[in-house]
C-alpha cells in the first residue's frame, strides 16, 4: 500500500488516470489479503510454541493424553497448565518412611524392677518430604516387644522382665505458603502404651491410648531445580502428654518441657527413576523435668538424628487413572545421645539405660493413587543390641540401643491443591 502511493506521488498526475486507478485498486487488494494471512501465520505460530511443551512433554514420557482425568483450570492456579498432560498435576514428591520414634525411655525403680516409661518423640524424617506440599496425613506404627519393665539390679530373673507389644497414631496437616516455597505443618500423635502412672507392683500397671507431644513446625525451600532440592525447617514438640506420676512414693513429674528440632533436608533425582533423599536433625530440650513432690529433677538428652533414603519408581503413569506410581524404598537411620539422661535424687533413675546409639533399617514401598493419594507400607528392622557400658565407663542395667524386636509401618497421605 505504502509503496502504490509513492509511486503515485512520484509521477504528480491529478487527477488520477485510469492506469493509476487500477493500480490503487491492486494494492489495496493485495494489502487486504496478505496482511491477514501474515497476521494469521503469526497466529499459528503463537499456538505452535504455547503447545511444545507439552508435546515435548508426552514425547518424552511416551505418552498419550488422557483428557478424561483432568480438572479445570480453576483448580491449577496460576501454573498455565503446562505441567503435565493435564496440565495441572504432578506426581507428589516422595516421602521418606522412618525409622524409629522412640527415645530413651523414662525409667523408675521400686526395688528389683525397674519400670521404663515409654518415650515417643517427633522425629522429622517421619513420613515427610524436603519439597513443601499439600497435604493431609495418618501414620500408623505397630512396635513388638517393647521393653516395659527389667531386672534392675541383675539378679539373673528374680524381677522378671515385661515386653510389651505398643501401637501409635499420628494425623498430620502440612500446608504451603508463598507459591510452595515455604510450608508450616501440624502433627498430633496418640499411643497405645503403659500408663504414665506407676503402681508399685508392675502387674498392676495397665494400658491405654494417651496424647503424645503435638508438634508444629515450618520448612523453607533454600535451593531447588529440576533435579535437586535443599530445605531447611525446625519442628517444635508441646508438652501435652500426660504426667509421670509415682504415686507409691509420691511422685510427680509435670510435663512442662518443650522440644525445639532444627534440622535440614535434601532430594536429588540421580536420573529419572532414581532418587535419593536425606535429613539431618538435632531435637533440643529447653529445661529439666521437675518433680512436684520428693525433691528431683532430670534432663533428657538431646538426640540426633541422620535419615537416608534410596528410593525407584518401579512404575509411573502420570495424570492417569488408578494406581499412577509405584515406588520401592530403603533407608537406614541413626540416632545417638551424647550424653546421658541429666543428674537426679529420690526414686526416680530417669538415667539407668544411659546413652542411646541406635541404628534401624527401613524397606517398603509406595503407591501413588489418580496422583493424590499415597499409600506406604514398611518394615523397620533394628540392627545394633548396643551395650551397657557408657561412654564415661559406667555400668547401666540395661542397653539402650534396641528397644523394640521390628516395627510395621502405614502411612496414608492426600494431597490438594497444585502440587
Amino acid at each position: 500500500m505504502a509503496w502504490c502511493l509513492v509511486q503515485l506521488i512520484k509521477k504528480q498526475k491529478l487527477p488520477i488516470i485510469m492506469e493509476d486507478a487500477m493500480r490503487l485498486a491492486i494494492c489495496l487488494s493485495s494489502t487486504v489479503l496478505i496482511c491477514p494471512l501474515a497476521h494469521a501465520q503469526a497466529d499459528v505460530f503463537d499456538v505452535f510454541e504455547e503447545l511444545q511443551p507439552v508435546s515435548n512433554w508426552v514425547n518424552s514420557s511416551n505418552s498419550s493424553l488422557n483428557l478424561d482425568n483432568c480438572s479445570d483450570d480453576s483448580e491449577c492456579g496460576n501454573s498455565g497448565c503446562t505441567t503435565n498432560q493435564c496440565g495441572c498435576r504432578t506426581a507428589p514428591a516422595p516421602t521418606m518412611i522412618g525409622g524409629s520414634s522412640l527415645g530413651v525411655p523414662f525409667s523408675f525403680t521400686d526395688g528389683d524392677e525397674l519400670h521404663l516409661l515409654t518415650n515417643f518423640y517427633s522425629r522429622v524424617s517421619e513420613n515427610n518430604s524436603a519439597i513443601p506440599q499439600n497435604r493431609i496425613s495418618f501414620v500408623y506404627k505397630y512396635l513388638n516387644d517393647v521393653p516395659t519393665a527389667k531386672d534392675a539390679l541383675f539378679l539373673d530373673g528374680a524381677a522378671p522382665d515385661y515386653d510389651s507389644d505398643l501401637t501409635h497414631y499420628e494425623l498430620g496437616l502440612e500446608k504451603t505458603l508463598f507459591n510452595g516455597n515455604m510450608s508450616v505443618e501440624l502433627l498430633i500423635p496418640f499411643a497405645y502404651v503403659p500408663e504414665s502412672t506407676i503402681p508399685n507392683a508392675v502387674g498392676l500397671q495397665g494400658s491405654d491410648v494417651e496424647l503424645q507431644n503435638i508438634a508444629f513446625g515450618l520448612k523453607a525451600l533454600l535451593l531447588s531445580d529440576d533435579r535437586k532440592a535443599i530445605s531447611a525447617g525446625v519442628r517444635v514438640e508441646a508438652p501435652t502428654k500426660e504426667d509421670f506420676n509415682f504415686p507409691g512414693v509420691t511422685l510427680t513429674f509435670p510435663n512442662e518441657v518443650w522440644a525445639v528440632t532444627p534440622y535440614l533436608a535434601t532430594l536429588i533425582n540421580l536420573n529419572d527413576d532414581l532418587f535419593f533423599q536425606a535429613f539431618a536433625s538435632y531435637r533440643l530440650q529447653t529445661d529439666d523435668f521437675t518433680s512436684s513432690g520428693v525433691v528431683s529433677n532430670f534432663r533428657e538428652p538431646n538426640y540426633f538424628d541422620l535419615d537416608a533414603q534410596l528410593g525407584y519408581w518401579l512404575y509411573r503413569n502420570t495424570g492417569g487413572s488408578g494406581l499412577t506410581g509405584l515406588q520401592a524404598k530403603t533407608e537406614i537411620h541413626y540416632t545417638g545421645t551424647f550424653e546421658a539422661y541429666g543428674d537426679n535424687g529420690g526414686n526416680a533413675f530417669p538415667g539407668a539405660l544411659g546413652e542411646t546409639d541406635q541404628l534401624n533399617l527401613t524397606t517398603g514401598l509406595t503407591a501413588i493413587m489418580n496422583d493424590r493419594t499415597t499409600i506406604t507400607a514398611g518394615i523397620v528392622l533394628p540392627v545394633r543390641d548396643g551395650s551397657n557400658i557408657t561412654r564415661d565407663g559406667a555400668v547401666r542395667p540395661h542397653p539402650s540401643d534396641r528397644f523394640f524386636d521390628w516395627q510395621a509401618n502405614l502411612q496414608v497421605n492426600y494431597y490438594f491443591g497444585n502440587q
